[in-house]
């Protein structure tokens, strides 16, 4: 593994952003259903996440300190948030979609990184 830890944590943050905006524009792709991509393109939350996240690689990337934070609190709460509709899944005895497992497991690898002792001593900006 790198020994720049906080630079692969705020990699890890800028793969989800584009897997995230990503995924509706392969929606539109896929399926040609415009309605979809302009009521996700529409959606606050939707830009807010993604400008969050970016702010997140960006400071990560520069080993600042308030970044180590805020992506330590945004992925705790998106964990909390997604643990919700896993229990739905699992609730009805059906798998939860791929790109949900996906998204877990870019947030369980970046909560990975970012809590290791090496990306926390390197964001000291």
């Amino acid at each position: 593994m790198p020994k720049d830890r906080a630079k692969l944590a705020g990699s890890i943050a800028a793969l989800y952003v584009i897997f995230f905006l990503g995924g509706m524009f392969l929606h539109l792709l896929l399926t040609g259903d415009i309605s979809a991509f302009k009521y996700g393109a529409a959606l606050p939350r939707t830009w807010i996440a993604a400008a969050v996240g970016l702010l997140i690689a960006w400071g990560l990337w520069h080993h600042y300190r308030w970044a180590w934070w805020v992506g330590l609190a945004a992925v705790l709460i998106q964990l909390v948030d997604m643990s919700r509709l896993l229990a739905v899944f699992l609730a009805h005895a059906s798998a939860p979609p791929w790109s949900m497992l996906v998204v877990l497991s870019l947030y369980i690898g970046f909560l990975t990184v970012l809590v290791s002792p090496q990306a926390r001593q390197r964001c000291t900006r």
